[in-house]
């Protein structure tokens, strides 16, 4: 039982890291470069997650209107700029 207790505490660390990438502009300079936004609409699907999947490498995971979830794109060696939402920080 006492097991249960840090398990659970390092899974709710591990969906709030998750959920810190709030935007991601990528490209070679910002002006002109490709932004995306947690929320951000395109036709019937909604950008749900920005997920860092390794170093310098960004999957972003999109839901469409029945609820389901799915890698979108994938950037890689790209330069960007990350927003983190600081309400995930709390």
């Amino acid at each position: 039982m006492l097991y249960i207790i840090p398990i659970f505490v390092s899974l709710i660390t591990i969906i709030n890291l998750i959920k810190m990438i709030r935007k991601i502009s990528f490209g070679t300079d910002y002006k002109n470069a490709m932004h995306y936004q947690v929320g951000q609409t395109f036709g019937n699907i909604t950008i749900d997650t920005i997920l860092m999947k390794a170093p310098n490498t960004y999957a972003i995971y999109v839901k469409d209107d029945e609820g389901v979830i799915f890698r979108w794109k994938t950037i890689e060696n790209m330069p960007v700029v990350i927003e983190y939402d600081l309400k995930a920080f709390n």
